[in-house]
């Protein structure tokens, strides 16, 4: 089971990524809009796998909690990896500004999320 917490983050970085693909396609375009989306998806979706990966423990002592967060991590890495990949072999018109800027922004939702705490 995912913690409620990180759960939340998971949201706002799906909401986050919705409203900055919205905004620029009122503004810029649908390519910029979409570049944009999934660059956020790339982001939440290895976040995903990190928090689901992280939840699955064997056992409760903190040597399994710590290889849990290594798991986790790990897969978090390859996610990403193949993720920019696929992106960038099969998404020929990719505004690659809007996906990167998008994709940091959600990685600040994290360092957002302390703060709130």
């Amino acid at each position: 089971m995912i913690p409620k917490k990180i759960r939340k983050v998971i949201v706002l970085q799906i909401l986050l990524s919705l409203g900055v693909g919205a905004v620029l396609a009122v503004s810029v375009g649908w390519d910029s809009a979409l570049s944009a989306a999934i660059g956020g998806a790339v982001a939440y979706m290895a976040a995903f796998a990190y928090a689901f990966r992280s939840a699955l423990r064997r056992g409760n002592t903190p040597q399994a909690a710590l290889q849990a967060q290594y798991a986790g991590e790990r897969l978090k890495f390859l996610v990403t990896a193949v993720l920019f990949s696929t992106v960038f072999v099969f998404y020929k018109r990719l505004h690659v500004t809007e996906f990167f800027l998008t994709y940091l922004a959600m990685l600040l939702v994290y360092f957002a999320a302390l703060l709130m705490e």
